[in-house]
């Protein structure tokens, strides 16, 4: 259905309305349609059609008091609104459709140094947007979101329906957002007008945030430490005080502590938090030192400053270039292994650099896919991809072969005999069980790549059993869904390029041209890079399908090659 220009499949329940995908101009956005207020149908009478009318005209005002105040802040980790309009009489808020978001389980298996960068643009966000004087009311990890971009990952800050004015506090109706984040202050707010009102600022987001942020770099909700007490602003209440445990490394567990604070004018604001983690805070709490978080690198030829950045790093709980004067892109030589260039190029691995963790001083291996993931693997799990083998000689060698990015042309994986020659060591055990996976959902062109599986600890692969198509990957006791497409990102899953038709009897139906109801446009550049002659839409079985007809030199070559539409955008052949 067209809605003001954008074209929309069905809408779903959302708090205090309904949110829909629509696309207009080939680009994706989210409209929010608020039922909490309405503009009033023909026939009501006088009186009700004028209470009613009052309601939506003070509702629409208020929030695009509140969307100029977003706008204002011009910057892209607050996503604001870019679109309104009335529709089946309720009001229609649009904004950008985020693309690459990661949950808190990703995100916390991220590299430290990575976490550490993502948590200092989420303080960066929440300083502009209060700035602006709006206080958002609801921050928690569905409002607070982090994107990848390439190989950083940064913070974005949506949905504003519970959000008001800093000038507002004591008028507004009712204070929103969800129970366990909500700071102690706006948990016994008053009726509009009460002195209890007065302690609400912009400081009751900075304690959602603090919770908030501790769950992306740990994977798991605070603990309040208290038995019984399950939601932290109750310790508050009850006269406590909220501590935040080893898992967090300084500056950034004093931080989240001042954040949590009983009293709001005793916490860190957003923008104090993010001066401190960039070394340049004017405060007058004695603070860890921040040193290890700049960019600075320290010259290896300099052994006192070398220790001194180490000292600093190991405050910092961050991942470390080795100082012991060997290049990053060989082997630790403690760890006795080689590795096998040509394994790295066929799993899509484009570099390999030692890494050391300042606290444990565990030995890994940073990996860095051809999609621009980033992985910390061990020995054993690189051994168990088959990427690395006992060492044959004493010298260590630079892997070379793996700093340039792998062929477009699909490589044949390694036969599974190469990747078990090392199953005596028990070290490697575990990471040589193969993963158990399952027969992709009909209609997804992937294939699971049970090496690549096996190496990064997953044990298990499963459908889901939702309405999604999505599969469950379990590694120990946890487990994290994930699309089809998201599989083959980030190297759990290989596309399957081509597939033969079930039937020859092929209709052809005109070149070129995407089926009816089949978004997007065909990418030129991908088709040439692909070296693709033409592509034709046909019916196979009466179902929608195109042919690929490509030049005898090209990989993709094969008369019988028949794709449906989700394996085109896979490819990348259709772009939006």
């Amino acid at each position: 259905m067209d809605i003001n220009g954008y074209e929309v499949k069905a809408w779903s329940n959302a708090t205090s309305g309904e949110i829909a995908i629509g696309i207009k101009n080939g680009k994706q956005y989210i409209l929010k349609k608020y039922n909490v207020a309405y503009k009033p149908h023909e026939g009501c009478s006088a009186k009700l059609k004028a209470i009613k009318e009052k309601e939506f005209n003070r509702f629409i005002e208020r929030r695009l008091q509140i969307n100029r105040a977003t706008a204002s802040v011009k910057d892209p980790t607050v996503v604001c609104v870019s679109d309104s309009f009335v529709y089946e009489n309720m009001l229609v808020e649009v904004s950008e459709f985020l693309t690459g978001v990661m949950d808190t389980g990703r995100v916390s298996r991220l590299p430290v140094d990575v976490k550490i960068e993502a948590i200092k643009s989420a303080f960066r966000a929440i300083a502009l947007m209060h700035s602006a004087t709006v206080i958002h009311s609801d921050i928690k990890p569905g409002n607070l979101l982090f994107v990848r971009e390439g190989s950083a990952v940064s913070a974005r800050v949506i949905d504003f329906d519970n959000s008001y004015m800093l000038s507002e506090k004591s008028t507004i109706k009712a204070i929103g957002g969800d129970n366990f984040y909500v700071a102690p202050e706006a948990q016994i707010a008053g009726p509009c007008g009460s002195p209890s009102r007065e302690k609400l600022d912009l400081k009751s987001d900075v304690f959602s945030l603090a919770l908030t942020l501790y769950e992306y770099f740990t994977g798991k909700k605070f603990d309040t430490g208290v038995k019984g007490v399950t939601e932290p602003w109750q310790v508050i209440i009850a006269g406590g005080k909220l501590k935040v445990g080893n898992e967090v490394p300084e500056p950034l567990r004093t931080i989240f502590e001042k954040m949590l604070e009983a009293e709001p004018n005793d916490r860190f604001s957003a923008r104090e938090a993010y001066d401190i983690m960039c070394g340049t805070a004017s405060v007058s709490v004695a603070i860890p030192s921040v040193s290890a978080t700049s960019d600075a690198s320290v010259p290896k030829t300099a052994p006192t400053a070398s220790a001194s950045a180490a000292s600093a790093a190991r405050g910092s709980g961050k991942l470390v270039d080795p100082d012991d004067g060997l290049p990053s892109d060989i082997p630790w030589p403690e760890d006795g292994i080689e590795f096998v260039p040509e394994t790295f190029s066929a799993k899509g691995f484009v570099s390999v650099a030692r890494k050391m963790d300042s606290v444990s001083r565990e030995r890994y291996y940073k990996v860095e896919t051809t999609r621009g993931f980033c992985r910390n693997l061990k020995k054993e799990q690189l051994m168990a991809l088959g990427c690395a083998r006992p060492a044959t000689s004493a010298a260590a060698m630079p892997l070379k072969t793996a700093t340039a990015v792998a062929p477009s042309k699909p490589v044949e994986s390694v036969p599974d005999t190469k990747h078990h020659d090392h199953v005596a060591d028990p070290s490697v055990a575990r990471y040589a069980t193969r993963c158990e996976v399952c027969e992709p959902w009909e209609g997804d062109p992937i294939e699971f790549d049970v090496d690549a599986l096996t190496g990064f600890g997953f044990v298990k692969v499963e459908r889901t059993s939702g309405d999604r198509k999505d599969y469950k990957l379990s590694y120990g006791k946890n487990v994290t869904v994930k699309s089809s497409k998201k599989c083959v990102e980030e190297g759990y899953a290989k596309p399957v390029v081509l597939a033969p038709p079930r039937s020859l009897a092929v209709k052809d139906c005109g070149e070129n041209v995407l089926w009816e109801g089949d978004k997007g446009t065909i990418d030129p550049e991908v088709v040439k890079k692909l070296s693709i002659i033409r592509i034709v839409r046909c019916e196979v079985d009466g179902r929608k399908r195109y042919r690929i007809e490509a030049e005898k030199t090209s990989a993709y070559y094969n008369p019988e090659a028949v794709l449906d539409y989700s394996s085109l955008r896979m490819l990348g052949i259709i772009k939006d």
